[in-house]
């Protein structure tokens, strides 16, 4: 799976998963040994460098890690091809709280309504 990963809101790198293992960041390889010290605490040693890391945070929906690495703390969004997509569409903004207009991907029609005006619908 290929990811854009941008840093600190500024730097943004290709990252690339690989099924053996490896990852691909702008396309240099890396194979980073990481180990899970406790839920959310880690151990990374990657071209014989000893990182210690820990997710201080983490947006699911926006998908942003605040990361804290060897006392430096990073914000990282990550974002793939269907996020990219939804983006272009115009449908990201499906989660903001206030939507006045809703775009589908494709056309299509409406056939039924089921709440009436003025009704509360709940976000899921």
């Amino acid at each position: 799976m290929i990811y854009k990963a941008t840093v600190n809101d500024k730097r943004v790198i290709s990252v690339d998963l690989q099924s053996d293992g490896t990852v691909l960041l702008d396309g240099n390889v890396s194979s980073p040994d990481i180990f899970e010290v406790k839920e959310g605490i880690y151990s990374i040693i990657n071209e014989r460098k000893s990182f210690n890391s820990e997710v201080i945070k983490f947006d699911k929906e926006e998908r942003i890690f605040h990361i804290r690495v060897n006392n430096n703390v990073y914000k990282v969004q990550l974002r793939d091809r269907f996020d990219d997509l939804l983006h272009e569409l115009g449908m990201d903004a499906a989660k903001s709280k206030k939507v006045s207009e809703l775009k589908a991907p494709m056309p299509g029609l409406v056939v039924e309504v089921c709440i009436s005006e003025g009704q509360e619908v709940k976000r899921r």
